[in-house]
């Protein structure tokens, strides 16, 4: 059995792939990069990205919308009325080295970074 401090793609995959697509997101999971394994999910007022390599290595983007939208209808261009909408989105990033054990309970580490 791996420590603690152990980290092998290919031996948790499938736990992230299945923790991560019951969470909502769209795993892309390509033979020809056994060793990065990548997830998106749309929540309707952002959208979160999450890249893991072979070694762990986990990186999080989370884009979200803090302001209202506000929609503008003046621009024209060629003639033709263009629909403009503004917002203020933020975005946040979390890197973080998985281990052997976190990955057994990945679906609490993903319910977790949704509260961020």
């Amino acid at each position: 059995m791996p420590d603690a401090r152990s980290f092998k793609l290919a031996e948790a995959r499938p736990n992230l792939i299945q923790a991560l697509k019951k969470a909502g997101y769209d795993v892309v999971d390509t033979p020809d990069e056994p060793n990065l394994l990548q997830a998106r999910r749309d929540t309707g007022t952002g959208s979160s990205y999450l890249v893991i390599n072979g070694g762990g290595q986990l990186r999080f983007n989370l884009t979200r919308q803090i302001g209202p939208e506000q929609a503008f209808q003046h621009h024209t261009s060629d003639g033709q009325i263009l629909d403009v909408t503004r917002e203020s989105s933020e975005t946040l990033t979390v890197s973080y080295q998985l281990n052997h054990n976190q990955t057994v309970n990945f679906a609490h580490f993903l319910t977790e970074l949704g509260r961020i």
